[in-house]
C-alpha cells in the first residue's frame, strides 16, 4: 500500500497533491515561525512585532497547536496503526523518496512559498506606511 501511494504522488497524476502539501508546508512553517517571532519579541517587548489587524484576522497569531497540527497528529496517527506500516517500511522508502527530484521540487517550493510570505509579510509591516487621515471635527453644537 506504502509504495502505491507513493508511486501516485509522485506520478504525473500526483502533481497536484504535491503542490497541495508543499502550500500546506510552507503555510504552516510560515505561521510557525511568524508566532515563535511574536512571543520572542513579545518577551523583549518590540512593539514592531506587535500583531497587526490582518494577520490577526487571518490566524497567523494562533499558537502552534491549533487545528492544523492537531490534523497531522491525526494523520500521523492514522498512519501508525495502519497495518503493514512500520517504522522499518519507511525508513526503507526514504531513501528512495530522497532521490526522487519530485521530492526535491516539493522541498524548494516550500522553501520558495515560505520566503514569499516572509517578503510579503516584511513589505506589509515594516515598508508600507498607511497615510493618517486626520478625523474631521464635528461641527460646534447649537444652542436651541
Amino acid at each position: 500500500m506504502l509504495n502505491q501511494t507513493l508511486e501516485f504522488l509522485f506520478s504525473e497524476r500526483g502533481e497536484f497533491l504535491r503542490d497541495r502539501i508543499a502550500d500546506e508546508l510552507a503555510k504552516e512553517l510560515d505561521k510557525a515561525g511568524y508566532s515563535l517571532i511574536q512571543r520572542v519579541a513579545r518577551a523583549l517587548r518590540l512593539q514592531a512585532f506587535e500583531p497587526d489587524p490582518l494577520t490577526a484576522s487571518i490566524g497567523m497569531t494562533a499558537q502552534p497547536g491549533t487545528s492544523s497540527w492537531e490534523q497531522a497528529v491525526r494523520i500521523l496517527g492514522i498512519l501508525r496503526d495502519t497495518k503493514g506500516l512500520d517504522v522499518s517500511t519507511v525508513a526503507a522508502v526514504v531513501p528512495q523518496l530522497i532521490a526522487k527530484p519530485e521530492a526535491r521540487d516539493i522541498g524548494r517550493r516550500v522553501v520558495s512559498g515560505v520566503m514569499q510570505r516572509a517578503i510579503a509579510r516584511l513589505i506589509r509591516e515594516f515598508l508600507v506606511t498607511e497615510p493618517i487621515t486626520p478625523i474631521p471635527a464635528l461641527p460646534p453644537a447649537r444652542l436651541a
